[in-house]
């Protein structure tokens, strides 16, 4: 089955970025991997978030993030975007967002202590950060299939998501969820194209 795009979603350290790049280097066809980081980087490097306005200031760059998704898969590009869904309404705009193109999605799992150990071992992450999304990423989510990062090594966890490409049937993890929400209708420039607010 032809997918347009490999959502990735798991908390921080689940190994999202590793797993990405293995499956660009096993797929056949070329995928871009759209990460956050990527925009995170975008800012000043004397910004660090301490105030309720920095915050809202994040928030709006996880937006263009998200309106960035379809544009680059408008374009032509397949994607495998590595997101975690830790802001309540980012999974429901999302659903939104790519509404025309093909999802394959993927729940990226660890046990907490690992995620844990390596936050710290990383040292570029804020502590707890693991933590913190651990116990929102995967809420209201299910999946097409899901990963353990810490029973499988890349390769494998990437060889399983490969397999898995050609095997699911629809619905999709992505349709049934669209299926099953309960929230309000999109705002209008979601339907429309229009820019963010």
């Amino acid at each position: 089955m032809h997918f347009d795009i490999i959502w990735l979603n798991g908390p921080s350290s689940s190994g999202k970025t590793t797993l990405a790049k293995e499956l660009q280097a096993l797929l056949d066809d070329h995928f871009l991997h759209v990460c956050f980081d990527t925009f995170y980087q975008m800012l000043p490097v004397r910004f660090k978030p301490t105030t309720t306005a920095d915050s809202k200031y994040v928030e709006r760059v996880h937006l263009g993030f998200e309106y960035s998704i379809p544009a680059l898969a408008k374009g032509g590009n397949r994607l495998i975007v590595d997101y975690p869904f830790h802001y309540a309404d980012s999974l429901p705009r999302c659903l939104d967002l790519v509404s025309a193109y093909r999802v394959f999605y993927v729940g990226v799992f660890s046990p907490i202590e690992v995620l844990e150990q390596r936050e710290a071992k990383r040292g570029d992450r804020k502590i707890g950060l693991a933590s913190f999304q651990s116990a929102r990423v995967h809420v209201n989510s299910e999946y097409d299939v899901e990963a353990d990062t810490h029973q499988l090594s890349p390769n494998q966890a990437a060889q399983k998501i490969i397999s898995a490409l050609d095997t699911i049937a629809p619905p999709t993890a992505f349709e049934r969820l669209r299926l099953k929400r309960r929230v309000a209708p999109p705002h209008p420039e979601l339907r429309t194209g229009g820019t963010a607010p």
